[in-house]
């Protein structure tokens, strides 16, 4: 069975209105995620984000925990995130090539048979940025009007 590698392609401290938070993409090898660490202590994280229609993001909120393994946080955060492993996301085989090159084949062989049916497009570094900004977005104009109870 192949070893399941976790990289984390971008990391970025941002600072909201009033509240410092950290934006990550992790690369699984077969598809990304994208995280928002919100600070214990904001108001911000006092908020339910999984399953809900608090903040729109790609798929929904699927993730949210105090914990992400491989991170290490100075203080404590409530992790918000969301994957692009849905129907019609597609695998970005040339990363995963990149990653893994030849040892994985296989496995790049059924991603691609995969992609060759799904109607989306590449779930790219570069999308999962843009999905991050927009909840970073959304999270600045949470922070800023003070709504905490939507």
């Amino acid at each position: 069975m192949e070893s399941r590698k976790i990289i984390i392609e971008h990391i970025e401290k941002i600072k909201l209105y009033t509240t410092e938070v950290i934006s990550f993409i992790v690369f699984y090898g077969t598809h990304r995620c994208g995280y928002i660490a919100i600070p214990k202590d904001s108001k911000l994280s006092e908020l339910e984000y999984y399953e809900s229609s608090t903040l729109i993001a790609h798929g929904g909120i699927t993730f949210e925990d105090t914990k992400y393994r491989g991170l290490e946080l100075d203080k404590e955060y409530k992790i918000i995130g969301y994957d692009c492993a849905h129907f019609g996301d597609k695998f970005d085989l040339h990363a995963h090539k990149d990653i893994f090159g030849k040892e994985q084949q296989e496995t790049i062989e059924i991603y691609s048979r995969i992609n060759r049916i799904s109607e989306g497009s590449e779930r790219k570094k570069t999308f999962c940025i843009e999905e991050n900004n927009n909840i970073l977005a959304q999270l600045y104009i949470l922070d800023s009007i003070g709504n905490y109870s939507i």
